[in-house]
């Protein structure tokens, strides 16, 4: 087909644009890695959408910006040298400036510099930091980063190809030494901080630098807000290492001298990291600009007379602010310098991010939201008083409390309906327990006879394990509430279950973990948590390998099951039917494949905790006996060994569920222990309570703490110190029954023995008529009693009255 001239050339111009349409889309994503990957910084994100909204003629209430605005007034420009102002200058920054500086820091704060080596000036405080990375930082070195951190630390660490390490906000420096490694480089703190205001003293910094030096580490100090520290308590980490071996420093001549706009910092180190520094400087910026550093050396003390009574000021207003903040119930993390504060929004349902977008969008105040500050802080936000009006920021603040108060868990879903996934006899107490707090309680199990299903307000008939369709059965419902207990199986399933129905909990990646065994060791291995040799099988001969490769005996059991179901030992003088210990495992497995590992010789014990916030502590331990392999038949608490394995027994445990990253919960757990060889190995780990009324009753009695309602508080969106929990350890027993084969004629002695003191739970599982046969896993044990008593002795009284007691004849 032919076509004019005219159209032929617009054909061809087409073509033109198309194609290199194409080409310039390609290129542009063609982007680094690196900077792909890394954040906005939070703060920053928030002050854009406060300029955006101001310009559609919205009046907006700033409680986000990280400056104070002083009243300062604008001094001559045209005394300053000319034509000097229009030049470059020394790349360490103005030498007079410099020397000023260093005066400064001996008198204020007692720290000796080389105004010619061991200071130089740059571009903002900002880029002092990045520049020293990059000049310390090897690729995938680590930087330690205590939370709450500055926003640009981690990205600025990830732009050097380094790994940041965050230790979550609860921690104190003397947990720091258990972050660091081999590949450790640095540690940075923000004295004061931003964004809690807290002020290292000088005991933990001389900690930190006991640190460094151990380790050979560098300690990096952001003192950007070094002067807004009321009565001069602040301590630099430079007064206690003098010749900075260690120790480097970071100030903004911006931050304190209210010009944050003119971008003007430095950093104080060893001659020879400053050098190296320096070269960093001069490829990057050249020198920082002339005419602003002529300008604050001409008028530094100008500046300073001006600068240093409003400071004071501030101070005083933050006070005012704090004992505001304690009238109306608003909560924040310790400190006292700064004019930030770090304010609790928990109990609210939502996340921080949409905490402050709603904030900003419908009562146009902004803040800054925690997550920023590292995954720890999520249920926080920062507020900043620099720049509003004692009445301001009162309003704000109450309008804060008041979103807290109208986004409460309950109230954001309208709904007081709560999901408990399986309902069989252990889900009982959690059912009772939801029921007596006024909820409206959906049960999802596949049989109508579960116990729990009679219980339950409404039946989702189901198997726990099908999450698409119990997602169908229930999507047009409101839950404020998905949970469950002692049920290894319905974990996952409430995870996913509470992402489509956006209610924060624990990811589904991490409940597979105390799900999935195989997945637990291998972070296990990753985390040097003692565990025996292992290997994933799939079959007889991945079997046979593993056994040639370790020997015997091994245990064999299903990868993700429950119940003790599919366990076996397999030694010398049954290893000829390990074709039908595999054939049996595998029935009981949901992901396909087993696990083999070493036995261990040695006692068991199990362990229960508490997590919430991402940390984690263990509550109860008890010495667990056994029928047979697997097959638990007593739990006696507190677990009779020795103190120092009691407390590496929690050291461990703590350390492995903080470390799975599980955000709360109930756990459970397992481990052998070698009192001779002073050894402890993990068995098992769950995400939920121990069955047989563990997490409901006896871990109540023996820590003295009451697990659910813990746990409650957590399905609330509400943070625990579960950290200063100080659990007691009184004594318990649970035995289970196991009477002599055959056919019940009679039962005799239940009801007296329920009657005796100490007695807490007594059942039996089993009827007239019913044939008794040894318990081939744990659902198939005969029954139980649980004793609560002040000491061991009243534990075998009482347990030897129970067997005299209750009688069972056979036909």
């Amino acid at each position: 087909m032919k076509f004019s001239k005219r159209t032929e050339k617009l054909i061809s111009t087409l073509d033109w644009g198309i194609n290199n349409y194409c080409k310039i889309t390609s290129i542009k994503m063609n982007l680094s890695k690196v900077t792909s990957d890394i954040e906005q910084a939070m703060s920053i994100k928030y002050n854009t959408m406060v300029y955006e909204l101001k310009r559609t003629g919205k009046k907006v209430l700033v409680l986000s910006l990280g400056e104070a605005f002083f009243d300062i007034p604008l001094f001559p420009f045209d005394t300053l040298p000319f034509p000097d102002i229009y030049h470059y200058s020394n790349s360490r920054g103005l030498p007079e400036l410099r020397e000023k500086l260093a005066e400064f820091f001996l008198r204020k704060y007692d720290i000796p510099i080389n105004y010619e080596k061991e200071i130089l000036i740059t571009s903002g405080s900002k880029a002092a930091i990045h520049f020293t990375l990059m000049a310390i930082i090897n690729p995938g070195d680590e930087v330690i980063l205590p939370e709450p951190f500055w926003v640009s630390y981690p990205e600025q660490v990830k732009l050097c190809y380094g790994n940041p390490i965050s230790v979550p906000y609860d921690k104190t420096v003397y947990d720091f030494e258990e972050y660091i490694n081999e590949r450790t480089k640095a540690i940075i703190i923000c004295n004061p901080n931003n964004p809690t205001g807290y002020t290292y003293t000088e005991k933990e910094l001389e900690h930190l630098l006991f640190l460094a030096e151990k380790y050979n580490l560098w300690l990096l100090s952001d003192e950007a807000y070094s002067e807004f520290v009321d009565d001069n308590k602040f301590i630099s980490p430079g007064k206690i290492d003098r010749e900075k071996k260690h120790t480097i420093i970071f100030n903004s001549i911006s931050k304190n001298y209210g010009i944050s706009g003119w971008r003007l910092g430095y950093v104080i180190g060893d001659e020879n990291l400053i050098f190296n520094i320096l070269k960093v400087n001069q490829h990057i910026i050249t020198c920082p600009a002339t005419i602003l550093e002529l300008y604050v050396n001409q008028y530094f003390y100008d500046i300073l007379n001006h600068t240093e009574p409003q400071i004071k000021e501030l101070i005083q207003k933050r006070k005012e602010v704090a004992r505001f903040m304690k009238e109306i119930g608003l909560e924040a993390l310790p400190g006292e310098a700064t004019f930030y504060f770090f304010v609790s929004i928990a109990p609210t349902q939502l996340s921080s991010e949409e905490f402050c977008t709603k904030l900003l969008h419908e009562y146009f105040i902004s803040t800054v939201p925690g997550i920023g500050y590292g995954q720890s802080c999520d249920k926080f936000i920062r507020v900043s008083i620099g720049t509003s009006s004692m009445e301001e920021i009162k309003h704000a603040l109450k309008k804060i409390k008041t979103l807290v108060d109208d986004t409460h868990i309950f109230e954001t879903h309208k709904s007081s309906n709560a999901l408990v996934v399986a309902g069989g006899l252990w889900q009982i107490p959690l059912i009772n327990f939801l029921k007596a707090k006024g909820h409206t309680v959906f049960v999802v199990d596949p049989y109508l006879h579960s116990p729990g299903v009679k219980l339950a307000d409404k039946h989702i008939k189901c198997d726990v394990r099908d999450f698409e369709k119990i997602k169908n059965l229930v999507k047009d419902q409101k839950f404020s509430i998905i949970t469950t207990d002692q049920s290894d199986i319905s974990v996952n399933t409430v995870a996913k279950l509470n992402s489509y129905f956006n209610i924060p909990s624990n990811d589904y990646d991490i409940t597979n973990r105390f799900v999935n065994k195989i997945e637990m060791r291998n972070l296990c291995s990753v985390n040097h948590i003692p565990i025996p040799n292992y290997a994933k099988i799939s079959n007889v001969n991945e079997l046979k390998s593993f056994i040639v490769k370790n020997d015997l005996p091994i245990i064999l059991k299903p990868a993700d099951s429950q119940s003790s179901r599919g366990v076996f030992k397999i030694d010398k003088n049954n290893c000829s039917n390990i074709e039908h210990f595999v054939i049996n495992s595998l029935k009981y497995t949901n992901c396909g494949y087993l696990i083999a590992e070493d036995f261990i010789e040695g006692q068991e014990v199990t362990v229960e905790g508490i997590s919430s916030n991402y940390n984690h502590k263990t509550l109860a331990i008890s010495l667990k006996k056994h029928f047979r392999t697997g097959i638990a038949s007593a739990l006696e608490y507190p677990a009779d060994i020795p103190e120092e394995l009691y407390f590496e027994l929690e050291r461990i445990n703590d350390t492995l569920v903080e470390k799975s990253g599980l955000r709360y919960g109930i756990t459970h757990a397992e481990y052998i222990i070698n009192i001779e060889k002073n050894e402890i190995k993990l068995v098992e780990i769950a995400c939920r309570g121990g069955g047989t009324l563990i997490s409901s009753d006896i871990v109540n009695w023996v820590s003295g703490i009451n697990l659910y309602e813990l746990h409650y508080a957590n399905l609330k969106g509400e943070i625990i110190d579960v950290k200063a929990l100080n659990p007691s350890k009184r004594p318990a027993l649970l035995q289970f029954f196991e009477f002599q084969k055959g056919k019940v004629k009679s039962i005799k002695g239940l009801k007296k023995a329920k009657e005796i003191d100490g007695i807490h739970h007594i059942a039996l599982n089993f009827n007239i008529g019913d044939k008794l046969l040894p318990a081939e896993d744990d659902r198939s044990r005969q029954g139980f009693f649980i004793v609560f008593c002040n000491n061991r002795e009243e534990l075998n009284i009482i347990k030897n009255k129970i067997y005299n007691t209750i009688e069972i004849e056979y036909e």
